[in-house]
């Protein structure tokens, strides 16, 4: 009888695992809808106001911004998304506040000083793409855009870290709040107030748009926290063991750089070789490729932290059933999103302006390797969170020394083809090493049956959609890709419907549709009013 008790009560406890995991999935796949048209959104505006050229430029700072965001972060959130998971499941408030206050005076006082070094080097990071082949926005310009840009450092550093520790409290629609609601929102609405001030022939506004979002957004977001856990005050004491927490994050200083530069590295190389117009459309691409990879945001959103928790438990078994689940389920979202991409890719990118539909072989190809991410990505964030963040640091050293060879190799000759290529060659070494070691350390296996009822799904599906196009019904713009993506989406569901749930899958579903039938009665009364 006590056996039995145990049995169902480790099998409650799984579900309810599996259950949060979804609904944190369905809050977060609210808010990635609404991201990736806002998204979508900015970029027209910028596209077609300034030109593919300023795009490319714009894009690049940015991407110097996000450096920045990496070197002051420095691996302390992911200690801090680990540590706060871990004492807030035990009831030790105090060590949570440690870890968040010790981790933001890291985080604001690097970003600072990286902020500082950027500003004095402004001129020598804008001859970066002086160089090329094309060079339409001068060199003063870019390196004014590239100061400015130094403002939001500090903040967007420290936004990180206070959206990592709003997952791991699980406060996930907090979470979506800002980074999915409120930063895209005011990024838009900032970039049409300097159109309208300073004309389209100032690209300053675009950065002054990024600055102003991102502390505005810091600011509600530790509000957010504070409320949560009570950072300030003489009454909120806090308590950190700073040997423990380095001796985690100190690995991921490392894995936090590396990546970045193993991300990037074929950035610099097209903005050194080849023209501003080319790395114009590769941006494009880059900032695109993740609206395909909601479903992956969607289960980390919670996943990433319940790795921590039940490692810390020693639930093994428990943590091998939630990742199988979730990757199912990344796996199952994702097959549509990206065969979608892949029939209309042209159109998706040559809305945006003349010259951007270069790009839509890059973006297919980075398409697909989100299939394959979609299992690693996960694994990766439990092998990091059982506290393995060394091997996390060797691998991200491997994508570095593929990306920048084949990025090398294939950019000065090949352009944004020759820079997709070595992006997914780099991503699909981090994804065959980090599935290797989760199988090996933690008994992680993304392999199961269960798996080919969406391939089939989705073959049908594809060739159904496709099948419209060849007829005519369907063509090659923007407006029929979205009625392309819907058609297909909703073909998949009925046949993946046919080939039938089990009732895991049935629990993840309800329960991470319960967020979006909450909007929808909300919706509903309005409307009734």
């Amino acid at each position: 009888m006590n056996e039995d008790s145990s049995v169902k009560g480790d099998a409650n406890r799984l579900r309810e695992d599996q259950v949060q995991v979804a609904r944190g999935a369905g809050l977060t796949g609210i808010g990635a809808v609404l991201e990736g048209v806002l998204r979508y959104v900015s970029m027209l505006l910028v596209t077609q106001n300034y030109g593919r050229q300023a795009y490319g430029v714009f894009g690049f700072v940015m991407m110097l911004n996000e450096m920045g965001q990496r070197v002051s972060s420095a691996g302390l959130h992911d200690g801090v998304m680990r540590h706060v998971a871990i004492h807030e499941s035990k009831g030790e408030t105090r060590q949570t506040r440690g870890a968040i206050l010790f981790a933001a005076k890291l985080m604001v006082g690097i970003g600072v000083l990286y902020a500082l070094g950027l500003g004095l080097f402004a001129d020598q990071v804008a001859e970066l793409l002086d160089s090329g082949e094309a060079k339409d926005v001068p060199k003063d310009v870019v390196a004014k855009v590239v100061i400015i840009s130094c403002f939001a450092l500090p903040t967007t550093a420290l936004l990180l870290l206070l959206g990592r520790t709003l997952r791991a409290l699980k406060e996930v629609g907090l979470q979506v709040i800002v980074r999915s609601f409120l930063q895209p929102i005011t990024r838009v609405l900032l970039i049409l107030l300097f159109l309208f001030t300073l004309g389209n022939e100032n690209m300053q506004g675009l950065a002054w748009a990024i600055v102003i979002s991102a502390a505005f957004c810091c600011g509600i977001a530790l509000w957010f926290v504070h409320r949560r856990v009570g950072l300030f005050g003489k009454s909120h004491s806090s308590e950190i063991d700073k040997g423990e927490f380095m001796k985690f994050a100190m690995p991921l200083i490392g894995v936090d750089i590396l990546t970045f530069f193993s991300l990037n590295a074929d950035i610099f190389f097209l903005g050194n070789y080849r023209s501003q117009g080319e790395l114009g459309s590769y941006m494009a691409v880059i900032r695109l490729v993740p609206i395909l990879a909601m479903p992956l945001f969607l289960f980390s959103s919670l996943l990433t932290p319940l790795s921590a928790e039940l490692y810390g438990q020693k639930r093994m078994e428990d943590l091998r059933n939630l990742y199988r689940t979730s990757a199912r389920w990344i796996f199952a979202v994702t097959l549509p999103i990206t065969a979608t991409a892949l029939i209309w890719a042209t159109p998706i990118l040559g809305h945006l302006g003349e010259g951007f539909e270069e790009g839509s072989t890059a973006f297919a190809i980075l398409a697909l390797t989100l299939i394959l991410t979609g299992f690693a990505n996960p694994v990766g964030y439990a092998v990091t969170m059982a506290g393995y963040s060394r091997i996390t640091l060797m691998n991200s050293l491997v994508m570095l020394v593929v990306v920048a060879a084949l990025g090398w190799w294939l950019i000065p000759t090949y352009g944004i083809l020759g820079a997709a290529i070595a992006r997914a060659g780099a991503n699909l070494a981090n994804c065959i090493l980090t599935l290797t070691e989760g199988y090996l350390i933690l008994g992680l296996n993304p392999l199961q049956g269960a798996l080919i009822k969406p391939v089939i799904a989705v073959a049908i599906a594809a060739s159904g959609a496709y099948g419209l196009v060849e007829l005519g019904v369907l063509k090659y713009t923007l407006f029929h890709a979205v009625l392309g993506g819907l058609t297909l989406s909703i073909i998949y569901t009925i046949v993946t419907a046919l080939l039938g749930l089990d009732d895991d899958d049935k629990h993840v579903l309800l329960a991470g549709s319960r967020p979006l039938h909450g909007v929808a009665k909300k919706l509903a009364r309005m409307v009734g009013r």
